[in-house]
């Protein structure tokens, strides 16, 4: 049974759902594409499974029989991203913005992206960071708040750029009490506002001077 035909032989709704399909592929970065999007196009009338038992195609639908149909291609729609388009995607390819295109996305083979991520990644570990072994990090961890984040790479002209989200909160689990902790930005803002003002304070102290001087 084809489930988006029309018993009228002149479907279009497999073409609307590629379109659609296409349009969430070439979305950019924070763009979304709801339920009712996905939905606009479809002819729901003529879905032959749709049908209730000893009806004809073209019988005149009540309010509550079409809502009901769409109901059940909403669900399906649904169904068909969540379950295959979306996993589909996660599967053969590396989604992600670059630090020359701004919000727009693209999609690596996941072969592909290896290649390119390996010379940064061995460089990161060499240069900048220290590899830590479970225990280790362990105890490190359970001596202070501040909590860790992950490092991505995002594309560039040349190269990757490194970077991490800090303002992330993480799970954490003590005393068998799971609770979301602070970010790691939220934990530092009081010493970076000391730093700050330490940074701006001889600064405003300069300016003044010349102003009464003046």
């Amino acid at each position: 049974m084809d489930l988006l035909a029309e018993t009228d032989s002149k479907s279009s709704n497999w073409s609307v759902a590629f379109r659609n399909i296409d349009r969430f592929v070439r979305l950019r970065r924070f763009e979304s594409l709801n339920l009712e999007a996905l939905l606009c196009g479809i002819r729901v009338r003529h879905i032959a499974w749709l049908h209730p038992p000893n009806t004809h195609p073209n019988h005149k639908l009540s309010k509550s029989d079409l809502l009901k149909r769409q109901e059940l291609i909403s669900e399906l729609v649904y169904y068909i991203f969540d379950s295959f388009v979306i996993p589909l995607i996660r599967t053969n390819f590396h989604v992600t913005e670059s630090s020359t295109h701004r919000n727009k996305l693209f999609y690596f083979r996941h072969d592909v992206w290896k290649r390119l991520t390996e010379p940064s990644l061995a460089s990161l570990k060499m240069n900048m960071l220290e590899e830590v072994g479970g225990e280790r990090a362990f105890k490190a961890m359970g001596k202070q708040t501040l909590g860790f984040s992950q490092v991505r790479l995002l594309p560039k002209a040349k190269g990757m750029r490194p970077i991490t989200n800090l303002r992330r909160r993480v799970q954490v689990t003590q005393n068998g009490v799971t609770y979301m902790a602070k970010s790691i930005n939220s934990l530092l803002a009081p010493a970076f506002s000391v730093l700050n003002l330490e940074k701006v304070g001889p600064m405003h102290t300069q300016v003044l001077r010349k102003f009464t001087n003046a």
